[in-house]
């Protein structure tokens, strides 16, 4: 007589998660070297240890999301319209212009996005995001640490160099709001490649120069 045994567990059959990695490697905001690396590592990590995730394994495509809106959006529909190999998570992007219209998609889609970057106020709706989370807060965050900053230094004249995008448009808002009396914050702004700047509209030619103007108004 021969008596057999046979485990459930081990005769269930291993799921395939398909992750889409949407890092920015080219354009104006590169992401640092260390991060593809690093999610390697954890990816690598969790596929080892069979307590984390049971029965499943992860996989991931990597793709350029880059750091404008047009280039975030494109590689999700790539990603997403494989229907032999479907996203079940979308990791970045890094950039709130690709969060943004990004997030509402995988809203829409009812797949979650995770975002080590885009710390855009606008994100943190979850009626709107509701399938978004990230690793990082919100921009708004910054104003008061700077303002307690220059607090502990005795500023008295502080100048704002920040592009006109509008997340780095909140930052420079939440800075300048609720400062303590007797500082003065002025502003001014630049347009990422295509010229800088100041409230008075006056043209410069790269953020140098605008650095440079700053400085000497406070010196």
């Amino acid at each position: 007589m021969a008596l057999c045994y046979s485990n459930s567990s081990s005769l269930q059959q291993t799921r395939l998660l398909h992750i889409g990695l949407m890092i920015p490697t080219s354009g104006g905001w590169i992401a640092p070297t260390h991060i593809i690396p690093g999610a390697d590592i954890a990816i690598e990590t969790i596929n080892n240890d069979s307590s984390i995730l049971p029965n499943y394994k992860l996989y991931t495509t990597l793709v350029n999301s880059g750091c404008t809106t047009k280039d975030s959006l494109t590689v999700m529909a790539d990603l997403w319209k494989n229907k032999q190999q479907p996203v079940r998570t979308f990791i970045g992007p890094a950039c709130s212009v690709g969060c943004e219209p990004g997030g509402i998609l995988a809203a829409a889609w009812n797949v979650p996005m995770v975002s080590w970057g885009c710390a855009s106020p606008s994100l943190s709706d979850k009626k709107k995001f509701s399938t978004f989370t990230r690793t990082s807060g919100p921009y708004s965050a910054v104003g008061k640490l700077i303002q307690l900053l220059v607090k502990h230094y005795h500023w008295t004249k502080v100048g704002i160099l920040t592009s006109l995008e509008n997340a780095w448009q909140v930052v420079a808002i939440a800075i300048k709001q609720g400062a303590p009396p007797g500082i003065t914050f002025e502003q001014y702004n630049f347009q990422t490649g295509v010229g800088l700047s100041n409230d008075k509209k006056v043209p410069l030619r790269h953020r140098a120069e605008l650095s440079i103007q700053a400085r000497s108004k406070y010196t």
